[in-house]
């Protein structure tokens, strides 16, 4: 999913978010990882290439999913999992509230963006991925990998 899109629902997430609760922190809290979760995508980049390059570059190559791996380690239905189980069991924090809901709210759009191209609906299981090594073309649909160039 593109990253204004992102930002588009995260917005939109909060607001209503913000509506419900009258809290900040919980607004802030989805806003934030809604939009910045995404840093791991860098991660994986480097991962593959073993150096960053121009915002441009890495962004057109995940895009074309131009990566060896897929290790996207916010992006886990197990961390959210966690995190709404400890809201509900232990800390009633807005902050982690805000988050719990950011994060699911990301993750389920990634996940009906990536029902296009994914193997399977379980892709953004971090055991899933890690049961394929995290590898790539273990995930996708034939025909939607393509192999890592060089710059």
């Amino acid at each position: 999913m593109k990253p204004m899109t992102h930002v588009i629902l995260s917005t939109a997430s909060s607001a209503i978010l913000y509506g419900m609760v009258r809290s900040l922190e919980v607004a802030l809290g989805c806003l934030l990882i809604g939009i910045f979760i995404d840093i791991d995508h860098f991660l994986d980049y480097f991962m593959t290439y073993r150096r960053f390059s121009t915002l441009r570059v890495m962004y057109r190559r995940l895009l074309e999913n131009r990566l060896h791996k897929f290790y996207l380690i916010l992006h886990s239905y197990e961390i959210i999992f966690f995190l709404w189980f400890s809201v509900l069991l232990w800390n009633r924090n807005e902050w982690i509230i805000g988050v719990a809901w950011g994060m699911t709210v990301h993750l389920l759009c990634d996940q009906i963006a990536m029902s296009k191209i994914s193997a399977s609906p379980a892709v953004y299981l971090l055991t899933y991925r890690m049961a394929r090594n995290f590898r790539i073309p273990r995930m996708l649909k034939d025909g939607t990998y393509k192999e890592v160039e060089e710059d």
